[in-house]
């Protein structure tokens, strides 16, 4: 009996003595975590490094030591801080979910390939730019994968001076409900849009980007007081399209030239400003489809004009069968420098 109580005893004892060492560990690992993310706090006060030539580490941020992937960055990365990318080809498909600025070296060398799969970078915070980058071989259309998508309900993101490469279906969404949101000085070609403001997405800009060989430059769908400027748009299917109940919309000073349907295209929505924009070789300039209040002034319509210019279009309850028209009643008489 005695010596089953004193076997019994020892058990009690190294049970003890194990959740001791375990407590002591998790403390431990613990402190490490802390002290790694301590670390990291208080080096985001600098820049953090990418380099995809360390393949062999070690692995911190600094100019001497850069991380290998963009994730890696992007995860270690104070709130605000900013990520810098040097010269590369980098295959991933990331996700900025914190505040931050990632900026790449050259926009023509610093290159994020998707791979053809999934969409190249998601935007899942707000205060984000990304600036200086090729993006390219996003997945498929089918999937709605993009070159950069901001999600939804993500506002205050800069997207600028990036190139977009073999994006088969949008190069830049707007998801639902993003709002101010700047979209500025980027190059995209060969996508099936260029730039997409979707679904109640309000207060957003696009402005001095250089889009061709779309089949719709900038789409602004189902969203309102959003704003088209100095872009650039060329050989597309439609240049504009604004559909779905989007209204209040402000298109001026965009160049919509060598357009194989329509310029700009106006579908269901209201109170729309077209001001100061050229329409040069374009197959239909520009059409309406039940659609009121839209303001269409001082354009240019590729030949020099004296008289008011007509806006076709149609209206009615069913199959809107009813043709209508706007007019531009001070077209340009020559076109704008844009």
């Amino acid at each position: 009996m005695i010596h089953r109580n004193y076997i019994i005893s020892i058990c009690i004892f190294l049970f003890i003595l194990s959740n001791i060492v375990t407590v002591a560990s998790s403390t431990n690992n613990s402190k490490n975590i802390l002290i790694e993310e301590s670390k990291y706090q208080m080096e985001g006060l600098k820049i953090l490094y990418v380099d995809d030539n360390n393949t062999e580490g070690p692995w911190e941020g600094t100019i001497e030591h850069p991380f290998q992937f963009i994730q890696d960055a992007i995860n270690k990365s104070l709130l605000r801080g900013t990520v810098y990318v040097l010269n590369g080809t980098y295959y991933e498909n990331i996700e900025i979910w914190k505040a931050l600025t990632l900026i790449g070296e050259d926009k023509n060398s610093t290159i994020i390939d998707g791979d053809n799969n999934d969409t190249v970078i998601y935007i899942s915070d707000h205060n984000v730019t990304v600036d200086g980058f090729t993006i390219k071989n996003s997945g498929d259309k089918y999937h709605r994968e993009s070159g950069i998508c901001i999600l939804e309900g993500r506002h205050y993101n800069t997207i600028k001076n990036n190139i977009f490469k073999n994006i088969p279906y949008i190069c830049i969404l707007l998801d639902v409900n993003s709002d101010n949101n700047i979209i500025s000085n980027n190059y995209m070609e060969e996508s099936t849009t260029g730039i997409e403001i979707s679904f109640n997405s309000i207060n957003n800009t696009a402005t001095y980007n250089h889009i061709e060989k779309c089949n719709r430059g900038i789409e602004i769908y189902a969203s309102s007081n959003n704003k088209a400027s100095c872009n650039n748009i060329n050989n597309c299917k439609i240049g504009i399209i604004i559909d779905y109940s989007s209204n209040k919309n402000n298109i001026t000073n965009n160049n919509l030239l060598n357009i194989s349907k329509f310029g700009i295209y106006i579908g269901n929505s209201n109170k729309n400003k077209i001001e100061n924009n050229n329409f040069i070789k374009c197959k239909t300039q520009a059409r309406f489809v039940q659609s009121w209040f839209n303001k269409w002034k001082g354009n240019y319509w590729e030949i020099t004009r004296f008289s008011p210019k007509i806006i076709y279009g149609r209206v009615g309850p069913i199959f809107y069968l009813i043709p209508w028209v706007n007019f531009d009643w001070c077209p340009a008489k020559v076109p704008y420098v844009i």
